[in-house]
Formats: C-alpha cells, structure tokens, sequence
C-alpha cells in the first residue's frame, strides 16, 4: 500500500478495517467502489466476497431468507477438491466470477435481491425512503385517509404494520410479508407482493380489506379455512382478545353486503385477508387505482405489467375477466413502472413515457419525442403526478398528456375541433400544458384560487363535459345523477344503533344494501345521535316542539332518535324515492301502532336534492336541519349546497328563532374540498364544542367532523 495516496482511506484503515467499513454501508454505496479510483477497483476485484457477503447477509437480515440464499449457492457452484470452485451447476458455459475466499455473493446479491426487489417495488417511484434492514426506519409507507392510518413497512421488522398516523402507535400488523415488500393501497384495498419461493421463482400478489372496503363490497371474507396458515398470526396490538376468525364468513353460509358488514368486526386499521392473486414471471411492475371515483362506476383496479402487455382487473370482482392491452416492446428491460386512469395507460421508460389508449387499444402520445430531451425516472414520474393533480382538481379536465413546453407550436394536430373559448377564470396559470379535444387548456396555482373561482371552474368543466346534462338545464336532476337499484333487505336483517335516553335505549333499523350506501348504517350518522341525547340530556327542552328535518336520511338513524328522544316534536326524514320504504319500515319498526302515541312523531317523505321542496313539508316551520355523511359524490355537491340554501333563508324565521343547521361528515376523498368551497361561500361553519366531554377527540380521531352551519347574510 506504499504506492497509495496518503489521504486514500483504504492506506490509511488498511485492508481488515476498510472491509469493516463497508460491511455497514448499503449495497448501493458499496456498488460504486470500483468507480473511485484504480486501487478500489483492484481492492474490489480481489476481495469481492470478503466485501459482499456481510452487505447480502445484512440486506437478506431473515433467517429464512438467509437460508434461501445459502441453498442457492450450493445448488449453483460445483465446489472441487481442496474448496477450489469448478463453475456453475447446470452446464452454463459462462462461469461466475469468484474470489479465493468463495463463491461471488454479489453475484448472488444480484440475482436474488436486485430483481426481486424491482417486482417488489411495484411502479418504481422515490418512495422508499430506506433499504431492508436499515433499523428503525420506514421502508415505504401508505397513507389510508379514511381510517386515518399509516400503512407501512420496516427495515428493521418483517410485514405490513397499520399505525395511527397522529401518534404512530400500532394498530394492526400483518408479519408474514417481507421487509422488501412492495405494497399498494388504494380504495380500502391493499395489495402486496410476495415470493412464495426462490427456487424456482414463484410469485404472488395478496388482497387484503379494510372494514370500509368490507362494507362496501357485497363480497365477504373467505371462510376461516380458506385464509393461509401464515396470514392467521395477524395481530392487534390494543385489542388483543381480536382474532381472524373474528373476520371471516361463516362456514357453508354466504351472507349479504348488510349480514355480512354486521358481522364483521375488525379493529381500527385492521386488515382482513380477501385473496390470492398468483403472477407469472413476466409481470414484474403493479399497481392500484380507483377508476371513476365518486360516481355510481367506481371500482378498485390492479394494473399487472408484463414485458409485452398491461393487465387491469376489478379487485373486488374476483370473476370478471382481464382487460388487456398488448403493447410489444424490443427492450422490456427499459421498463420503470406503470400508472393509469379512466381513460389511458402510462407506461414508464427510463428516458419517456408512453400513452396507451385503453379504449383503442392503440398508442397515442409518446414523450419527449426526441431522444435528446430525455427524462429521468423522477421526472417521469413528476409528469405523470401532475397529470393525475390536475385531473383530480377540475373534475371536467380529461387530458391525453401534461408536458413541460416552452413551444406553442407543439400542439395536437390530430384534432379538427374548433378550439373551446377561455372562460375569465382561466386568466392565471403555469408554463405546463394540457390538451383537450384539441383545444388548450391551463394548469392553475391552487394557492391562488378564490373559493368563488374554483366554483366557477367546476360549473364550467361539467358544463363543457359531453356528458353533462344541457345547457339549458342549469344542474341535472338528482335522480338522475343516482339512479335506484332493486332493493336486497330480507326478513330479520337490522342493525341495533345504542342512542342513550332514547324509548327502549337505542334504534332498531332494517338495513337494504341494494339501494346504495344510503341503506346502511354509517359512524356519522351516529355520531350526530348521539350528541342530540347528549343535548337531549343535559337540556330536555332541547328538542321539544322542535320541526326537524333530516336530509340524506338513508335508513332514518338520527331522525328517529330525535323522534325516540322527544315524542313532543316534529320530525321529517328524507332521501330518495328507493330508500322511501326503508325509511317508513324503520318508523313503523321503532314506533309501532300498539305503543302510546297514536301518530309516530317521525314522517317520510322524497327530498331530491335541487328540486323544490316537497308539498307536504312546511318549510317556514322548520327550525333544525340534520344531514350526516351527505358528502360523498361530488356531481350532487352543488344540489346539496342548492337544498341547504332553500332551507336555511338568509332571513330569520316567522318566529324570529333562526335555523339550526347540524352538518356531520367524516374525512373520505380529496374532491370534499370542491364540496366546502361551495358551501363557505352561503354558509359559514363552526366546529361543536357543547358534545359530551371526550366524544369530540373520539371521533375526531376517525376522521369525522360535526359542524354547526350557519346562513350568511
């Protein structure tokens, strides 16, 4: 080592202890050696298993992995007499490169840990912020809005862990994944990848759901055999008497969406196995999407991509058949990941994307065109990121492509339509371009967006949408927007909500899944009955003689706990005409014909949102509007902003005593935002502060919101 320079780490610690040195750095750093100067490049060369196994043990830290690893080896190396190694097994006539000190691990590491890894990862994107076994460190994360949950995996710890994403305690963990895993999760679905083994290579995505996505589907659980021995040592750390078996359906007995969501009980950020999903070798990339999200279409979706195809299943529907769409490659290798929305596929290449059209099955934009204006796999992914914010902000805008373009000449040509007038609104925006139909359309700053500017940006998209409704029809009519479906409520099927205070202590509801997610119970709903016997409690007077109406009433929760809570008031529960006998079975349910009040205090009628208000409901009567969870689609957020409006006057009522507007929703999509700024600019909007001591910080933690809405003037 005379010959090296003297501030040459490797002269100064010497062999042994530079070894030391890069037993702890990751495989990445590591890689880079023989690129530093000529004496590391000739220190690599020689010492290469001295340097790589420490760095493949550490990365492959399980015991089981480890093994793996070790069978591996034997089976590829023939080793002679005296430890000299003699080649590879199987006859390959090119040999692996090895050291005197034994087998080439990085050669291993490569081949075991690289391309496994890749599949793993899924779509490739700069979210993993640590290698497998870096201690106490994320290796990628999800974070589930809904439940209010972080999904992630650790370096430091094998499988999925759910934790509360405000104080990141444990909530739910599912151990038999690996480290590496890659996982999506979209829609209350999750989806991991796994190797069930190495040799040969044998690969597997596994489905998990969370309560939300339980209750949505009208598939349950598999039954308890049917859930893999591994999966069954899911545990929950804060409810620890929870089990699997607690999730799943009974044996021989298929139960409904309304049985089954009763019966189900997961903790908060529980995960319950759904399936299997086995994957040929040449699907090396997936990933999770919910396609046409807030309208009555919406559905999971899990894009496969192979080397010379993309594969998109519906997730929750375990028989419906693959679309696939066909796109041959000459380097397959070159591939980075996948995205997708309603309309295209976006395939991912090192230095472009291609934009395949899922409808023609053709390709339609490749970006750059040039091979000089190459991209970099972040910048890709960037690209791709702004497509899906804009497409997400303006709910009208259907691009083919989002590009970063100084030239005003590279526009569409393909198109012949004339192009679409700019409205005001459209005065601010940003150097990236989108294109619709031909015609351009800008990028906004949402920074800069006035309430009254992104309502106006909304009515024009759904205006210039082909499939609004016309322009002489200044919103579209409710029922059209949701249609009904048959009903599915059986004899014997409810649900018992406890509400303190109220005749008999709670409200005994029939539940129908088949109408929508109107005919079941829903934790808002709840909430916002509960603080009314709070109220009820502390203030009999609260209640009484009051003249209610509940809007989006669904099964008629919290207006018959107001109608149990105090028979001296007038209560109307409203909704659609398909959950109109659902709603009066519930009175009649509650308020039978025997009990002491002739006439039940609790009536119903069909409210559409947007229209007039029905004939038989006294508007200037009314004194207190109750909606819970009535904000979940967005094409029926102006309708019910329109309802509010027509029952809440600006002016007091004949009696002086204004209305009381009591507005509960809990946290589920990114598009609420759209709903909020519509409505703050009639109504302004106060949390309650007057609920039960400590029920405020209970729900809250579950993403629900109780507001007391007030009418500007």
């Amino acid at each position: 080592m005379a010959n090296l320079p003297a501030r040459d780490p490797l002269a100064i610690l010497g062999s042994s202890l530079f070894l030391d040195v890069l037993s702890y750095l990751p495989y990445q750093t590591v890689g880079i050696i023989p690129s530093v100067c000529r004496s590391w490049r000739d220190f690599e060369s020689s010492e290469s298993s001295a340097i790589w196994r420490p760095v493949c043990k550490r990365v492959n830290g399980d015991p089981r992995r480890l093994q793996e690893l070790a069978e591996a080896e034997r089976v590829r190396f023939d080793t002679g007499p005296h430890g000299k190694e003699t080649g590879q097994a199987g006859g390959s006539s090119a040999p692996c490169r090895s050291s005197t000190s034994g087998a080439d691990w990085k050669g291993l590491l490569k081949e075991h840990v690289l391309p496994i890894r890749n599949f793993l990862r899924g779509r490739c994107t700069n979210r993993f912020i640590t290698e497998p076994g870096s201690p106490e460190e994320f290796g990628q994360y999800e974070v589930n809005e809904e439940e209010e949950t972080c999904i992630a995996t650790r370096g430091d710890c094998r499988g999925l862990q759910v934790l509360d994403l405000r104080t990141l305690e444990l909530l739910f963990w599912v151990p038999d994944l690996d480290q590496a895993t890659h996982f999506e999760a979209c829609g209350g679905f999750v989806v991991a990848g796994c190797i069930v083994s190495y040799q040969p290579w044998t690969l597997m995505l596994r489905v998990f759901r969370t309560q939300s996505a339980i209750t949505r589907s009208p598939r349950p659980c598999p039954p308890y055999a049917e859930i893999p021995e591994s999966v069954r040592t899911s545990v929950a750390p804060l409810e620890p008497s929870w089990s699997v078996a607690s999730t799943t359906a009974p044996k021989g007995k298929t139960n409904t969406t309304a049985q089954h969501a009763a019966k189900t009980y997961l903790p908060r950020g529980g995960l319950a196995y759904y399936r299997d999903i086995p994957m040929a070798s040449v699907f090396n990339r997936f990933c999770v999407k919910v396609e046409h999200e807030g309208t009555r279409l919406e559905r999971v979706v899990l894009a496969l991509m192979g080397e010379q195809q993309v594969a998109l299943w519906d997730l929750d529907d375990v028989d419906a058949p693959a679309e696939v769409i066909d796109f041959p490659h000459e380097h397959p290798c070159r591939i980075e990941g996948i995205d997708f929305d309603n309309d295209y596929v976006f395939i991912l290449y090192a230095d472009y994307i291609q934009i395949m059209s899922r409808s023609t099955q053709e390709c339609v934009f490749v970006t750059p065109s040039s091979p000089d204006d190459s991209f970099t796999t972040p910048q890709t992914s960037a690209v791709v990121y702004e497509l899906h914010l804009e497409a997400d902000h303006d709910p009208g805008y259907n691009p083919v492509i989002v590009i970063d373009s100084d030239d005003e000449d590279d526009t569409s040509e393909a198109s012949e339509e004339p192009e679409t007038p700019r409205p005001p609104f459209l005065s601010k925006q940003r150097d990236v371009k989108g294109y619709r139909g031909g015609a351009e359309v800008a990028e906004y700053d949402d920074a800069e967006l006035s309430p009254e500017t992104e309502e106006a940006r909304y009515d024009y998209a759904r205006s210039t949408d082909s499939a609004s409704s016309s322009s002489a029809q200044a919103l579209p009519r409710f029922t059209d927007l949701t249609p009904a479906r048959p009903p599915t409520t059986v004899p014997g099927e409810e649900a018992y909500v406890e509400v303190s205070g109220a005749k008999n202590g709670g409200v005994r509801l029939k539940v129908d899944a088949g109408t929508g997610c109107g005919g079941i119970t829903w934790a808002s709903g709840e909430v916002l009955a509960r603080y009314l016997a709070y109220r009820h409690e502390v203030d009999p007077a609260y209640l009484h003689q009051r003249n209610i109406l509940e809007l989006g009433s669904g099964t008629g929760l919290v207006g018959i706990a107001a109608g149990l809570l105090q028979p001296e008031t007038s209560v109307w529960v409203t909704d659609q005409a398909c959950l109109s006998e659902l709603m009066k079975s519930n009175i009649t349910h509650n308020f039978p014909s025997g009990s002491s009040s002739s006439v039940p205090p609790v009536r119903a009628a069909e409210y559409n949102w947007g229209e007039a208000i029905p004939e038989e409901i006294a508007a200037s009567e009314i004194d207190m509007v109750l909606a819970a969870d009535c904000v979940y689609f967005e094409p029926t957020f102006p309708l019910l902003v329109q309802t509010l409006c027509d029952l809440v006057p600006r002016k007091p009522t004949v009696e002086g005593k204004p209305v009381e507007v009591l507005f509960c929703w809990k946290k589920r999509r990114k598009a609420d935002r759209h709903f909020f700024s519509m409505l703050k600019k009639k109504f302004d909007s106060v949390p309650v502060d007057d609920d039960r001591p400590g029920e405020r910080e209970r729900y809250t933690r579950e993403g629900i919101s109780l507001l007391r809405l007030t009418r500007r003037k």
